[in-house]
């Protein structure tokens, strides 16, 4: 429900003689998008938006509008989320081995090699922890050193063998051990 002047009602506005921010007039809008002729005013749907009154507008790419009613703005999609084309209801969610972490975004950006993302919405990727590895981008997990590998530094795009005279047994090892 909303108020305008002195009416109250639901969705559409009666009496509405000066369209506002977040509605417009009938007079100026149909489901074509061709003219009405009644004095009426209706509020912007979700995912459009209205500042002047005589059109509602999409959405632009990069934010959203849940709302139905008094839609004068669209709100930035948040931290993890992303809108890529316009009149969007809700911003999408970045997938797996991707991020993004701005507010506003139209795109997520895929993780780099050595990094991996197994949550939707992220803000970032992770690194592979040590006696892990991933060789590709835009990966959900990292994999594990096979024995006779190792790896001692996080963010790694490879496994070391290794050297003569040490050995691992073990998968997933941050060092070799002596012979």
């Amino acid at each position: 429900t909303s108020t305008r002047g002195s009416s109250t009602c639901n969705v559409v506005f009666y009496g509405c003689s000066i369209p506002g921010k977040g509605w417009v007039s009938l007079d100026t809008l149909s489901e074509d998008g061709g003219a009405l002729g009644n004095a009426r005013c209706a509020d912007c749907g979700a995912g459009k938006y209205s500042l002047t009154g005589t059109e509602c507008l999409d959405c632009p790419v990069g934010r959203q509008s849940t709302r139905v009613g008094h839609n004068d703005e669209c709100f930035e999609c948040v931290v993890g989320r992303y809108s890529d084309e316009e009149g969007l209801i809700d911003c999408k969610q970045c997938p797996v081995g991707t991020f993004q972490p701005n507010n506003g975004a139209t795109t997520c950006t895929i993780c780099a090699e050595g990094k991996y993302q197994d949550q939707t919405e992220a803000p970032f990727c992770e690194e592979c922890a040590e006696g892990t590895y991933q060789p590709g981008a835009g990966m959900d997990v990292c994999e594990i050193c096979a024995a006779g590998t190792y790896q001692n530094t996080r963010g790694a795009t490879a496994c070391k063998n290794c050297t003569a005279g040490s050995f691992q047994n073990l998968h997933g090892s941050a060092e070799c051990k002596d012979c």
